[in-house]
């Protein structure tokens, strides 16, 4: 490493290191420590300063090597770049070369990122479904779009390796009590589980043995506008507190789509100009393109979002875009938490006994907005057409492919819908929210009886 020329030679502290100048002439200043052999600072004509080591592993034959540990500044103190090359000079010392060591890290990391990316759910599930389904099985269409809207839209990225039972069982649960087809979902789950486990991806399938969800009876829950009013209400509270469960909640009740439809939708399914949403057929349960119109409401509450994010991939999501909405069972605990307080603040405004809502699943909103509009003479063809039930198409090719049946009768019904929802908002019943919530019991003088009835 050279002679030391005693002129550069200093330990480097804060004070040597605010001192260093730049030097004129090709050559850059710089000093080297006292304390740790090849500590140094070095500074550019330009006035950046960077500290290294220099080192050699195998004594006077081996090669120098420099390793640059930061420009001054933060992190990189003249305290936190000493730590750091005493860190290295240490290894230097065991004979482990830093520069080597931080080669392989990194190569190791990248082999393990591939080997993510490899058994990322989404990407074994199209494995399974191009070496097991596609072109093998007579209801092979049915496979893949079932795979794909149950399955891939809920685990996508996460590692097939890392799926638990619980999680799978409570999945299940949830899209049972959602009145969802848990039945067919823990099928597909089932026979891909059961692949990746002869294909040496799984060493066990984590629901081996579980047995298929009951179907429960059919479920005839609706919300009146006022219990709507108090859901609608948490909505706006989640989205006053930048909470993304609060405008998916919105969206849900404002559509009436099934909430696995909207968890996974993204902005190119949206046309801001059009006012509408077009849904393909592998992204509805019954597998056939949907073109949904949009009301004013929705739109506003769309748009609020595509101010805050990059709107770019999913809509609803808490990874930029890159994973639609998930663990939605836990955005639902949160949402009955937000409903139980706007209850509890209403009960306590008309001073009656608190009384909560009682359980009620996203499903319902389906069922209250077709019911709601039932109420003000929307034909049963526009509504079934709405929530894309089978028995409001026409049969035959037209039932399957006329995605605008019913369009203008439909938008006309959402806005009507979206203004009930308004007029319900700035009416009576409604209650301030937000971040007043807190402010507004307090001033009733009940706070505490609130906490306790919650």
């Amino acid at each position: 490493m050279g002679k030391r020329d005693p002129k550069n030679t200093r330990q480097i502290t804060k004070q040597t290191v605010d001192a260093l100048e730049p030097r004129d002439g090709p050559t850059r200043a710089f000093i080297r420590d006292t304390s740790i052999p090849g500590f140094t600072v070095r500074c550019t004509a330009a006035g950046v300063k960077t500290y290294s080591l220099q080192y050699r592993i195998g004594g006077r034959g081996g090669t120098t090597k420099t390793y640059t540990i930061g420009e001054h500044g933060r992190p990189w103190t003249p305290a936190a770049a000493r730590k750091r090359a005493e860190e290295l000079y240490s290894l230097v010392g065991r004979g482990i070369d830093p520069i080597e060591q931080e080669k392989a890290a990194d190569a190791s990391k990248r082999a393990k990122e591939a080997e993510e990316n490899e058994l990322a759910f989404a990407e074994v599930a199209e494995r399974y479904l191009r070496n097991a389904v596609d072109g093998r099985l007579a209801m092979a269409r049915d496979i893949r779009n079932g795979v794909e809207r149950l399955l891939v839209s809920r685990f996508d990225r996460k590692p097939v390796t890392a799926l638990t039972r619980r999680e799978i069982s409570s999945w299940l649960e949830e899209m049972k009590a959602d009145n969802g087809p848990a039945a067919n979902a823990h099928k597909y789950m089932r026979q891909l589980l059961n692949w990746a486990v002869d294909k040496g991806i799984l060493e066990t399938s984590p629901i081996a043995g579980m047995k298929a969800p009951v179907p429960t009876g059919q479920r005839t829950r609706f919300h009146e506008m006022t219990e709507l009013l108090r859901i609608w209400e948490a909505a706006c509270d989640l989205e006053a507190i930048g909470d993304m469960a609060g405008a998916f909640l919105k969206i849900v009740i404002l559509t009436g789509k099934r909430n696995e439809e909207m968890a996974g939708l993204k902005w190119t399914e949206i046309d801001f100009s059009e006012r509408r949403i077009a849904l393909g057929a592998s992204r509805t349960k019954m597998r056939v393109p949907h073109m949904l119109p949009l009301s004013s409401l929705a739109i506003e509450v769309l748009e609020g979002l595509r101010r805050q994010t990059n709107h770019r991939g999913f809509v609803f999501t808490t990874t930029d875009g890159e994973v639609g909405l998930v663990g939605k069972s836990a955005a639902k605990g949160k949402i009955d938490k937000y409903v139980a307080r706007r209850v509890a603040l209403a009960c306590d405004r008309e001073e009656i006994p608190y009384e909560p809502m009682g359980h009620w699943v996203f499903h319902d909103l389906r069922r209250t907005l077709s019911t709601t509009l039932a109420k003000h003479r929307v034909s049963q063809v526009v509504r079934e057409s709405l929530l894309s039930h089978g028995s409001g198409k026409q049969k035959g090719l037209a039932g399957n492919y006329d995605q605008w049946e019913y369009f203008d009768e439909r938008r006309q019904a959402l806005e009507k819908y979206a203004d009930l929802i308004r007029e319900a908002a700035a009416g009576p019943d409604a209650f301030p929210g937000g971040r007043d919530l807190g402010r507004l019991a307090t001033q009733k003088g009940k706070r505490n009886d609130l906490h306790a009835r919650r």
